[in-house]
Order: C-alpha cells, then structure tokens, then sequence
C-alpha cells in the first residue's frame, strides 16, 4: 500500500501532528496551552471497541477486601465468563442474558465487570436489584467501593461517597453520562423509581414472589427498559432452587441453554465433543455418552494425544475431575447449546 500526503480531515476526529491547519487563527501563547490541545487530541480519539472480558482484563483490580487472589483481574481464571460477559458488550445483539450456574463460580464478579464497562465505556442509566435492600447496601461496601476505588479508570469517574452530596451514596453512584442505582427486590418503589438502559437481577431465585404486593419484581424492573427498547441489557443471575419453582430455571429454558464444556481427563476429548458438564464446581463428573468416545480430535489448546474409549460403554463415564487439574480443564473447554 502506498503512503498517502494528505492531511485528515478535522471532522474525521484523528487530528495529524501538524495541527497548523486547525490552530492558525488561534492565540496558543499563553500558559497551558499545550495542555489544552493535548487534552483536545486525546478527546478527539474514540474509544477503543473492547468487550466487557477486554475491558475487565485491562482494567479491573481486584482488592484484597472481595477477592481471595487480589490484583489484576484474569478472565483466563474463569474462562466458562468470558461469552456470557461479551454477552453484555453493547456489540453484541443478546437483549437478554440468562446465567443459572452453581454456587461461587463467579458469577457476580461477571456483574460487578459489567458495572465497570458501563461507567467507563457506554454509560447510561443502571439498575442493581439484590434480594434485599441491605443485601444492597452490602454489596454496595463491600464489593461496588472496592470496584472503584482499586481500578483508576473508574475511580477517576466515580466521586467518592459523602454524607452531603445525594448524587454518590451507598445506593447511588452518579458518573459522567450515567448512574447507577442499587436497591432490593422487596422495594417497589426502588423498582419503578427510573428509567434505566441497563438491568442487574442477581440471586433472582431469593426474591420475594411480591414486592411489596405490586407484582413479581423481575417484571417490575424490566419495565424499566421499556424507553430503551433494542438497546437494552438485562443479566438474570442465580443459583436455582426448588425444580420448578426456579425464576432462573425458567429463564434458562426460554434461552438457547448453552453450556461450558471441559475435557475428561481419562478420554482427553477434544474441544468440540462435549465431556464435562459444569454443574457444580465442587463435583465435577465426566458426562460423555458412548456414541462421543470414538477417535475424537486433538485440539491445540489441549495437546494431550486422544485416548480410544470403549465404543460399548452403554453409560457416561463419570469419572470424578481431580480438583488439581480443574484450572488446565477450564482452560481447555469450549460452550455449547
């Protein structure tokens, strides 16, 4: 490709070096000029197109107070994340993202990255629904101020909650182009207090079947979007209950019901057969029916040379995961519908 001479455009929003043709009939010598035009330069740049797993991998810190691994957050740690997080990105066409998974996998902390994306790259108005309102206020100390205060692309956006400034407390956080409210299942008049572009249900199976006898909160706070429409975002997350009974069995059945996959270690399947099962991360059981058990593929992140299985095994293995190698099995697994 040849190089081009010409300069770019001032409307294109990339400034060249050679700003002559857009400061000559400026006055630039006073002091701080050059402050000025490097700022003006920086905010002529567009955002970069990052994901909510990029964005996390750039610019989450995990604080010691929320996270037994404290420092730079790792997507990599908890690779079954990274789709339902991109699920979120504005980017991506899902309006709706159902998660039912197992106890501590980190479902939340996906939420918590979602929160970051937003006050830094496509703020608008967000609303946080726990159970409860103090489950609200507890989360909001000790999970949201750490989030903040620990990743410097936040906590330059986000002023530090006082008793006298009503736009930043325990359960408001106000940013540029933005804010983010907090508040519990139990309060309608939390639940229809605003507007709002973005919706955070967590633990939606804790909720109270009535909020305050105005109607299954779920639906109050998706009323909410309504104004926004195709762009909109709403992340359901919990741990399912009574079979049933479950508001996020529900929701999962009404999605695609995709899932994380992981190799067995006895078969060392390859990624596009499906081999483990995450349901619990405390009991792992290799789930690989015998029509999958035959000569399956090697994959390049697995390198492990494929075992030939049984073709007469009638059951699935399930053979236990040994807790050790959980981490390389996340590594190497792949989702599936």
């Amino acid at each position: 490709m040849s190089e081009s001479n010409s300069q770019p455009s001032p409307i294109s929003g990339f400034p060249s070096r050679d700003d002559d043709d857009l400061t000559a009939d400026l006055d630039l010598g006073f002091e701080g000029a050059e402050d000025i035009m490097r700022t003006w330069r920086r905010g002529m740049q567009p955002d970069p197109d990052l994901t909510v797993s990029e964005w996390a991998d750039q610019h989450r810190w995990l604080s010691s107070r929320a996270s037994a691994e404290p420092g730079r957050y790792r997507t990599a740690r908890t690779p079954y994340l990274r789709a339902i997080m991109d699920a979120l990105s504005p980017r991506h066409p899902a309006q709706r993202i159902s998660f039912m998974k197992a106890a501590q996998v980190g479902a939340t902390e996906a939420g918590n990255n979602w929160i970051g994306f937003v006050i830094h790259h496509a703020p608008g108005p967000m609303l946080a629904v726990l159970p409860t309102v103090e489950m609200a206020k507890r989360t909001s100390r000790g999970r949201l101020d750490p989030l903040i205060e620990d990743s410097p692309a936040l906590r330059e956006r986000v002023k530090p909650a006082r008793s006298r400034d009503a736009g930043n407390s325990m359960l408001s956080k106000e940013f540029p182009g933005g804010i983010l409210v907090l508040t519990g299942a139990n309060s309608a008049t939390g639940l229809r207090s605003m507007p709002a572009r973005y919706i955070f249900l967590d633990e939606v199976d804790a909720y109270p079947a009535s909020a305050d006898e105005e109607g299954d909160p779920v639906t109050l706070a998706e009323a909410r979007t309504t104004t926004f429409s195709h762009r909109r975002k709403v992340f359901m997350v919990s741990t399912p209950t009574i079979r049933g009974l479950s508001r996020i069995e529900r929701e999962f059945e009404a999605s695609d019901q995709r899932r994380y996959f992981v190799p067995c270690p006895t078969h060392h399947l390859a990624r596009s057969v499906p081999a483990v099962q995450l349901a619990s991360l405390a009991n792992w059981r290799c789930l690989v029916p015998a029509p999958y058990l035959n000569r399956p593929r090697p994959s390049s992140r697995c390198p492990r040379p494929p075992r030939i299985c049984d073709p007469c095994q009638k059951v699935p293995c399930r053979s236990p995961l040994v807790k050790k190698n959980r981490a390389s099995q996340r590594r190497c697994g792949h989702e599936q519908t």
